[in-house]
């Protein structure tokens, strides 16, 4: 811990009020989050926020080698939902009657047993507007149905528990019934666009690209990357309709010695609504804040992932079964693209 804190510049004894490192994204995301959150916690409640940058797979590695070395350094990190069943073991089960303005102000489910929502967002079906000026599509479905909405696609090369289920959708199954995935039965309607799949894609920035460049006329895509798109006045729009669940997560690592600053934090991170507004214009992606809702336009709410109508078109997602079967679906995924 030493080391760290020499590393940050700051040392316990400078921090009457404690000190809170939260492992996270750094970048564009880490300085929307000074502003509009670790600022105003450290001047309400004197504690010191540091911020680790770091991404994917490389927090789980980091995180566990701390546990095995039983000297945990951080105190919160921010999983996706699928990693509270494939490593639970690094994480703090809440208790949520500590958090009350989850409750309070959150859309429903926003404190669970490992996590409260940091980020809001979905796996949406996108489109080029002048490619569809009328009647665009709609559904998964549509998205298949290269007929009717000629031209070319654009899918993930990554992502394949969300490409699949895109696949069953457009294949018919009802949202509601979508688990467990019949991998095999995704496989045999991948086929099926492959031929028209322009692009699959492997980063949020190449999707993008793919996009300003008119690659293709349809692709699916996360939310927060096609709303900044739109932002940038890109000729494309989306439906929520079948859309898949993202979600991000803060969580406390089990073995903290700072527990209690850190519920605090996540308590303290679910008020101010503006902050909510400002925060999610900034990154394109929103927070469980209900009350946000209040502070946009008419014209805003239809493009929230938190809008009532919006939530209620994701389809359901079991991610116990994606961590247990992950492996078998990237296989198969794989094989297909190759073939």
């Amino acid at each position: 811990m030493a080391g760290l804190l020499a590393v940050a510049g700051v040392s316990s004894a400078q921090t009457p009020g404690g000190q809170l490192t939260v492992a996270a994204s750094g970048g564009s995301f880490q300085d929307a989050l000074t502003r509009h959150f670790y600022q105003r916690f450290e001047k309400q409640t004197g504690a010191k926020i540091v911020h680790v940058p770091v991404e994917g797979q490389d927090q789980f590695n980091r995180a566990r080698a701390m546990a095995r070395a039983g000297r945990v350094e951080w105190d919160l990190m921010s999983p996706e939902p699928q990693s509270f069943y494939r490593d639970q073991d690094l994480f703090e089960r809440l208790d949520c009657s500590r958090i009350p303005n989850a409750q309070k102000l959150g859309v429903p489910g926003t404190c669970g047993e490992y996590g409260i929502f940091r980020a809001i967002g979905g796996g949406v079906l996108s489109y080029n507007t002048k490619a569809f000026p009328k009647d665009p599509p709609q559904s998964w479905a549509d998205f298949w149905n290269v007929q009717k909405f000629p031209g070319p696609r654009c899918l993930p090369g990554i992502l394949p528990h969300y490409v699949v289920a895109a696949a069953l959708l457009a294949d018919g199954v009802p949202g509601d019934k979508l688990f467990p995935l019949d991998i095999n039965r995704a496989m045999k309607k991948l086929q099926e666009i492959k031929p028209h799949v322009a692009v699959w894609w492997t980063s949020g920035n190449q999707s993008m690209d793919t996009l300003r460049k008119g690659e293709c006329v349809m692709s699916w895509m996360w939310s927060g990357r096609i709303l900044q798109l739109m932002a940038e006045g890109q000729p494309l729009n989306i439906t929520w309709n079948q859309s898949q669940p993202v979600f991000a997560y803060w969580s406390i690592l089990k073995g903290t010695p700072n527990k209690d600053l850190a519920y605090k934090f996540l308590d303290f991170w679910m008020t101010e609504p503006a902050a909510h507004v400002a925060f999610s214009k900034e990154i394109f992606y929103d927070t469980a804040n209900t009350e946000a809702l209040k502070n946009l336009t008419p014209a805003e709410i239809p493009l929230r992932a938190i809008s009532e109508p919006n939530l209620k078109a994701q389809v359901p997602f079991d991610w116990k079964w994606v961590a247990e079967n992950s492996d078998a679906m990237r296989a198969a995924f794989q094989d297909m693209l190759t073939r």
